[in-house]
């Protein structure tokens, strides 16, 4: 069965040190990305941004790979 919502959320721990990074990545992984949701906790240094990722599937995993290898930043999944 192919995966209908494969949901990526990222959450940034340093955004002074990161967040260049990030956006830059997504920006240009952005023909798998079908939805982008950005969450800032004034009360936390860094913020979450949660992914809809859909399309080629050795697109979506050099995407996942590459934001993983991003310092201070962590990665989780689900899929549904």
């Amino acid at each position: 069965m192919q995966k209908e919502y494969e949901i990526v959320g990222i959450y940034i721990k340093e955004p002074g040190t990161a967040y260049e990074e990030v956006q830059k990545l997504m920006t240009g992984f952005g023909c798998v990305i079908r939805t982008r949701l950005g969450i800032n906790n004034e009360s936390i240094k860094g913020g979450i941004i949660v992914l809809d990722l859909h399309g080629d599937e050795k697109q979506k995993q050099l995407f996942r790979d590459k934001i993983r290898l991003i310092e201070h930043v962590e990665l989780q999944e689900m899929s549904f």
